[in-house]
């Protein structure tokens, strides 16, 4: 809950209303709010406690503008993004948060194609075309296989 919710749910407590009513009002359990008044009568707060571990180094709308970049261009590296956010925000970040925001946003990394586009007949015969004046020594320089690639220990990350 919110703390501004909180503050009301403890005023419609104090209002004499029940805790399950006050639950239903905000769609919450009862435990929650039972919760809430026990910490009342505790600390006399309905603050968050504080939380052990280290505190996030990026704030939502941060996170959101390394979604957007990645979203938006899907080939940008984790460190162009790191970059653009230092320059955009000053929030220095490394690598592996950027990577960790667009894992919790279930992104995956996308690697561009690298080869020759020879998906349609047009590109095809563009191709063909740039290269017809080729000699004999420029072609020594190219390898043509039809043999793949198997990784036996590894995995490489390519499908």
């Amino acid at each position: 809950m919110t703390l501004e919710e909180r503050q009301k749910a403890v005023g419609m407590l104090h209002a004499g209303m029940s805790a399950r009513a006050v639950a239903r009002h905000f769609n919450r359990h009862e435990s929650t709010i039972s919760r809430l008044r026990n910490r009342l009568r505790e600390t006399g707060r309905v603050n968050n406690r504080p939380r052990s571990g280290r505190p996030r180094k990026t704030t939502p709308r941060e996170d959101r503008h390394i979604t957007t970049l990645s979203q938006r261009n899907r080939f940008i590296s984790s460190g162009k993004i790191a970059r653009d956010l230092m320059n955009t925000t000053g929030t220095r970040v490394c690598l592996r948060t950027v990577r960790n925001r667009l894992r919790a946003a279930r992104l995956k990394a996308c690697r561009p194609y690298v080869g020759i586009p020879l998906t349609h007949r047009q590109e095809r015969l563009q191709w063909v075309r740039g290269h017809r004046p080729w000699t004999r020594r420029h072609w020594n320089n190219v390898l043509f296989t039809d043999e793949s690639q198997f990784n036996v220990s590894f995995a490489d990350g390519r499908i």
